[in-house]
C-alpha cells in the first residue's frame, strides 16, 4: 500500500514545484515591470537609506548643466514673445491708405469762389456730398431764383437722401431732386425736401458776392 502512495506523493511534489516556479516567475516579472516604470535601479530602491550609492559628482554637474540649458532656452522663448513696446521697439503700425485719406479730406471741406470772394464750406456726411467732392473742381453757371437762392443743374445725378428741413439757413448748400445743386443766401421757411450737401462756415458777405442775378461760382 505504501508503494501505491509513493507515486501519488511524487506527483503532488512535482505539481507544487511547478506552481512555485510560476509564482517566482510572476514576482520577478512584476519587480522588473516596476523597475522599468519608475526608471530607478532596484539596488537603489531596496538598499537601506544609509547604504544607497551616491551619484558621481560629474553626473550631478552634467545634470545641472542640462537644467541650466533648458532654463536659458525657456528665457529665450519668453523674450521672443515679448511685447515689442515693452522691449523698447516700435510696434508695427498700419499706414493709412493715401486714397482714403484724400477722400476723407475732400468730403470734409471745399471752397466756393464768387467774383474773387472765397467762402469755406463744410460738407455734410452724405453720399451726395462725397460724390460732389469727388467731382471737384467745378465751375457752374448758377441762376437766380426767388431772391434767396442760386441753382445749377449738374451733368450727372448725385445720390439722394431727401428730407424736409423746414428752415433754410443762409449758406446752406442743398440738392433738389438728384441733379439740381442749390446755394441759399437767405434764411426762410420751406415746405420742400432737399438732400443736405454742406453749409458755408461764415455766410456774411455771401449775398452781396452773389448779387441779384445769375452768377458763375467755382467749387474746389
Amino acid at each position: 500500500m505504501n508503494e501505491q502512495k509513493a507515486p501519488e506523493q511524487q506527483g503532488c511534489l512535482q505539481h507544487a514545484g511547478r506552481i512555485a516556479g510560476i509564482v517566482v516567475l510572476a514576482i520577478v516579472t512584476i519587480v522588473c515591470f516596476v523597475a522599468l516604470v519608475t526608471r530607478e535601479p532596484l539596488y537603489r530602491r531596496w538598499a537601506p537609506e544609509g547604504e544607497r550609492p551616491v551619484p558621481d559628482a560629474r553626473v550631478i554637474e552634467a545634470l545641472n548643466s542640462t537644467g541650466k540649458g533648458d532654463t536659458s532656452g525657456g528665457e529665450e522663448s519668453t523674450a521672443t514673445e515679448e511685447d515689442p513696446a515693452a522691449a523698447g521697439q516700435n510696434p508695427t503700425t498700419t499706414e493709412a491708405d493715401p486714397a482714403t485719406t484724400e477722400e476723407e479730406t475732400m468730403a470734409g471741406k471745399l471752397t466756393l469762389t464768387v467774383d474773387g470772394a472765397a467762402f469755406a464750406v463744410t460738407l455734410e456726411d452724405t453720399a451726395a456730398a462725397r460724390e460732389l467732392a469727388a467731382r471737384l473742381p467745378l465751375t457752374l453757371a448758377m441762376s437766380e431764383l426767388n431772391g434767396n437762392e442760386k441753382y445749377a443743374y449738374l451733368d450727372d445725378p448725385l445720390p439722394t437722401a431727401a428730407s424736409r428741413p423746414e428752415t433754410i439757413h443762409a449758406g446752406d448748400v442743398m440738392l433738389f431732386g438728384d441733379s439740381c445743386l442749390v446755394l441759399f443766401y437767405e434764411t426762410f421757411q420751406t415746405s420742400y425736401s432737399y438732400t443736405p450737401v454742406g453749409h458755408v462756415d461764415d455766410p456774411s458777405g455771401l449775398a452781396e458776392a452773389l448779387g441779384s442775378g445769375d452768377v458763375t461760382v467755382s467749387w474746389s
